[in-house]
């Protein structure tokens, strides 16, 4: 009875009218309780770091999380639910009477196992987020009595549905049971998880019935010299096999015509299918992208490359309007006659000398740049 030397160290509560006679019996029942290896019965009354504080046979007592009926894979999991068992009760043995507190070893506790019941509602404790759901102990629904009862909520990030996001560990929610997966391990669903999720496959197969097999508009965006194409801002894979073409195109045609494309450029393909998830899969309508855009971009890396060069261009004056045309490679140059081309007085200059041009004059041009559909444009030059 060395605890009864340090009775005023021992944590209990001390109403007016229980003396020191009283709790020497107290502590003379937990002596002969511990003796006699006896369970007890205690009710969890506060919570610790690592453990509970209990009230046992009228003293207070401690259980550590480890000495509890059920396990969890970490210290974590106990902090989550551990308020939750407050005022709950349950079985075990003294093993230990300290100078100041009473270990109790929960461990063999019996607990039994639920039967739970498809398409019944119960609620839980979300006690870890998973890259493939969430898990939910809905032991609390049964206040405990069955212990840990974990399942999970599958949930891919993939999937990307925007109530996972308003979930955190420790909350409570309300969950379906669907049965049972390999291992015997539970399976709960959410409603607004499910609704969410319907939502989105529906759409999925609009989507899919409205794109499949159809030859679809694709923009072209560049990042870091890296080509991606995006189909109704869904990104999507263009295929360059072989297979996928007739026999007098093959994958490096395919590759040449892609690497003309130009972040923002647009392109016709020809979508060949639309997996999980919104995988879209497509080839290149070769015939299309070979006729415009293909020969639009190889027209403007040639330009490109003029743009701050002197050239001759050439001047017809054989048309009804009396102005005089402008070419350069057989093909039609613009000479824009702006304020932010020349200053005021270059610009009566330029319009007088193109009033004296005669039919094929050659004059000597800038190049400037090139507009959007591909036709080049010019400064003239004066003779110093």
């Amino acid at each position: 009875m060395v605890f009864l030397k340090n009775l005023k160290n021992i944590i209990f509560k001390k109403p007016e009218e229980k003396n020191k006679d009283y709790l020497i019996e107290l502590f003379k029942n937990i002596e002969n309780i511990q003796k006699q290896n006896k369970s007890v019965s205690f009710t969890i009354v506060g919570v610790k770091k690592n453990g509970f504080l209990i009230k046992i046979k009228g003293l207070f007592g401690y259980v550590s999380f480890a000495h509890m009926p059920w396990k969890y894979s970490h210290l974590n999991k106990w902090r989550t639910v551990s308020k939750s068992l407050i005022n709950t009760s349950f079985k075990g043995k003294i093993y230990q009477i300290k100078e100041n507190s009473i270990l109790v070893d929960a461990k063999n506790h019996a607990l039994e196992t639920p039967i739970l019941v498809n398409d019944i509602e119960y609620q839980g404790i979300v006690i870890k987020k998973l890259k493939f759901g969430i898990l939910v102990d809905i032991g609390y629904d049964f206040n405990w009595q069955y212990g840990s009862v974990i399942g999970l909520i599958y949930a891919k990030k993939t999937e990307k549905i925007s109530f996972l996001n308003k979930i955190e560990v420790g909350n409570i929610i309300t969950t379906t049971f669907s049965g049972y997966r390999e291992s015997n391990k539970i399976v709960l669903t959410h409603k607004e998880i499910e609704k969410e999720r319907d939502e989105k496959e529906k759409d999925f197969n609009r989507f899919k019935q409205n794109t499949e097999n159809y030859r679809k508009r694709v923009l072209v965006k560049t990042y870091n010299e890296n080509k991606i194409f995006y189909l109704e801002n869904k990104p999507i894979q263009i295929l360059t096999q072989n297979k996928y073409y007739k026999h007098l195109y093959n994958k490096n045609v395919v590759h040449k015509i892609i690497n003309t494309l130009k972040d923002g450029d647009f392109i016709e393909c020809y979508i060949v299918s639309i997996g999980e998830n919104y995988k879209i899969s497509a080839i290149l309508n070769i015939h299309k992208v070979d006729s415009n855009q293909l020969k639009l971009n190889n027209l403007k890396k040639e330009l490109q490359n003029l743009i701050g060069t002197e050239q001759k261009i050439l001047v017809r004056c054989n048309n009804t309007s009396g102005k005089p045309r402008f070419y350069f490679n057989n093909k039609t140059i613009k000479m824009p006659i702006k304020k932010s081309i020349y200053n005021r007085t270059e610009r009566l200059d330029v319009r007088r000398t193109f009033s004296q041009l005669e039919d094929k004059d050659v004059i000597i041009c800038e190049i400037l740049g090139y507009y959007e559909n591909g036709t080049p444009y010019a400064k003239l030059l004066f003779e110093n």
